[in-house]
């Protein structure tokens, strides 16, 4: 009998994994990265440059009214309401990651799972089931492409996210192994997403994790049909591996303790609105201002440390132009958090960006980089800052994990603080209150993903 397909050997662990079967540190990370989910897609559907735009394309294409887009207030077939959803949720950047995988699976897997939950009114338990199982196999995939992956030019939000979307899906709906197995070839079929976006126009970014969830849901629905994808999605010699990476038999590192060890645990989550790579110098310039009192007019240079990934991708743009620019400028954000001791959403506006100081100091910022940090990297993604003044006095300070890595988490205060900070000024305290409670403490079936979307609605009252 010949050897499963790696396709076939993840479809067993999904089909053959239950709630009952989910440690409970798992689940408790689920209810933690569902409830920021949900408030960043909140305010993204709400404040994100992009979401507008997305929302006219959706509301063009019409079709059956089936599933709810955050804060809307309108339905749309499953598919465009994954895909809309996918996009909010990316557009403030502030969305969850896995730095071992360069990964935001949040934004990808979560919309496709409560899509395809709507059409099943599946509960709050099988919601959570089928995130692990999503965020499980393309963190792992993530993970054991990268960085090779994300070298060559992809975005692995977009490449790995349609397989965790589409894992999701078929969780959710209850699919067996067989059919497990065709969502995720197909889901696979559809991975794209490229990383020059950060370059030229980053503000259409979330385009990516939208189309990633989208690609879930279509390939569910195609098995539904009966179709079927290429079960060597993976090894195959025109397949996913080979096309997407260097490394040699990642499928080793993608099923090492399957089942046994969740990376699931290694989720961060973001403090600040911005790439991940500008989190170190954001964390580090805001402790040497407050620790040494220090005042921006005696400064002379900044300068940060850090590795080639970051440089290349954060550290290219000193004067942004929009808010998306903004999102991506390490000089931007040192130059920000030294003025306004802070970087939050109102660190974006345009007044922000385009006040005279800002831009000042700002030139003074030197990105220089740091050969132990690229060697430490992805284990490790810091940065030192080094702030000198006209008498002459120089401060520095360095850390290899920003504040929301699961080695330096977020409190559980610090997240309910987020959470309502996103998601009250649109929906209104007794929602926000609701969803907080529901999702962080509820009974697994106190809620289906319909009633759960339409406390994410606009509160008009």
């Amino acid at each position: 009998m010949p050897t499963p397909y790696l396709t076939e050997r993840l479809a067993e662990f999904v089909a053959g994994t239950h709630l009952e079967d989910l440690p409970l540190d798992v689940l408790k990370a689920a209810r933690k990265s569902l409830s920021d989910y949900l408030g960043v897609a909140i305010c993204g559907s709400a404040s994100g440059e992009l979401s507008p735009m997305v929302r006219a394309v959706v509301r063009a294409m019409q079709g059956c009214p089936e599933c709810q887009l955050v804060l809307v207030g309108e339905k749309a077939p499953a598919a465009w309401a994954a895909f809309y959803n996918g996009v909010a949720s990316h557009t403030i950047e502030l969305d969850d990651g896995y730095r071992q995988g360069t990964f935001h699976p949040a934004s990808a897997i979560i919309p496709a799972a409560m899509a395809a939950g709507e059409r099943v009114e599946a509960d709050l338990g099988a919601l959570l089931r089928a995130i692990v199982l999503g965020y499980e196999v393309s963190m792992r995939i993530a993970s054991a492409i990268n960085p090779s992956h994300m070298l060559r030019g992809f975005h692995t939000t977009g490449t790995c996210g349609c397989l965790g979307a589409g894992v999701s899906a078929a969780s959710i709906i209850g699919y067996n192994a067989e059919q497990v197995t065709h969502t995720l070839a197909i889901s696979g079929l559809q991975s794209a997403g490229f990383q020059e976006m950060l370059h030229d126009n980053p503000m259409i970014k979330p385009l990516q994790p939208g189309k990633a969830a989208m690609a879930g849901i279509l390939a569910a629905d195609l098995v539904a049909q009966g179709a079927r994808g290429p079960r060597s999605l993976f090894e195959g010699d025109k397949g996913f591996f080979r096309g997407m990476s260097d490394i040699q038999h990642p499928e080793r590192a993608v099923e090492d303790r399957l089942g046994e060890h969740y990376e699931f645990l290694h989720c961060y989550t973001k403090p600040y609105p911005t790439c991940r790579h500008v989190h170190p110098a954001i964390d580090l310039t805001i402790f040497l201002r407050n620790q040494y009192r220090i005042r921006i007019e005696q400064i002379t240079s900044i300068t940060v440390y850090t590795y080639s990934v970051a440089i290349s991708e954060v550290g290219q743009a000193w004067q942004p132009i929009s808010s998306a620019e903004a999102m991506f400028s390490i000089p931007y954000a040192v130059a920000a958090v030294l003025c306004d001791g802070e970087f939050t959403l109102d660190s974006l506006r345009p007044e922000r960006f385009d006040r005279q100081i800002v831009k000042d100091l700002a030139n003074k910022v030197v990105i220089e980089g740091d050969p132990h940090q690229d060697w430490v990297y992805p284990t490790h993604r810091g940065a030192t800052v080094t702030i000198r003044l006209a008498d002459g006095r120089e401060f520095s300070a360095h850390e290899d994990l920003p504040k929301g890595e699961p080695e330096n988490p977020l409190s559980d205060a610090e997240l309910q603080e987020k959470f309502f900070a996103l998601a009250e000024p649109y929906i209104g305290t007794a929602q926000a209150e609701k969803i907080w409670r529901t999702v962080m403490w509820g009974d697994y079936h106190d809620m289906t993903c319909n009633a759960l979307l339409a406390l994410c609605q606009q509160n008009k009252g």
